[in-house]
């Protein structure tokens, strides 16, 4: 059991850095186009009327005229707008001496704390089997 759990722990270390850049390719141009239509509409009504009655000898005229105008005014609006990305690159620079200090001792502290939890691990796995 002691080997199975070193044995995971040395093969999730191993797996666990990555050493070399990986580009991921970005579109460098987008073109975005809205477009906008509106429409007015617009209606006159025209009612012309001549009404003459008279009684005497009977003159009646009449006339009724009425008169719709609808119109329609469509107005459309295009908006183009181009993006231009940056295609991205890695800037890479060397690592001061505290960096590098920092990144070693990340590791040992890695490495210690990994090393207790195995201990504790082997240690109540002893302790269950004694019981």
């Amino acid at each position: 059991m002691t080997r199975m759990i070193l044995l995971v722990a040395a093969v999730v270390m191993a797996v666990s850095c990555r050493t070399h850049t990986e580009y991921i390719p970005a579109e460098s141009v987008r073109t975005d186009t809205v477009r906008i239509v509106s429409l007015q509409r617009d209606s006159v009504r025209t009612t012309d009327s001549v009404y003459v009655a008279v009684k005497g000898d009977t003159v009646r005229i009449e006339r009724w005229r009425t008169r719709e105008r609808w119109r329609v005014e469509r107005d459309t609006l295009w908006r183009v707008r181009t993006d231009s990305v940056a295609v991205p690159y890695p800037v890479e620079r060397r690592l001061t001496r505290w960096e590098r200090a920092k990144q070693e001792a990340g590791g040992v502290a890695v490495g210690i704390v990994l090393v207790f939890v195995s201990v504790a691990v082997v240690w109540l796995l002893k302790r269950i089997r004694r019981k």
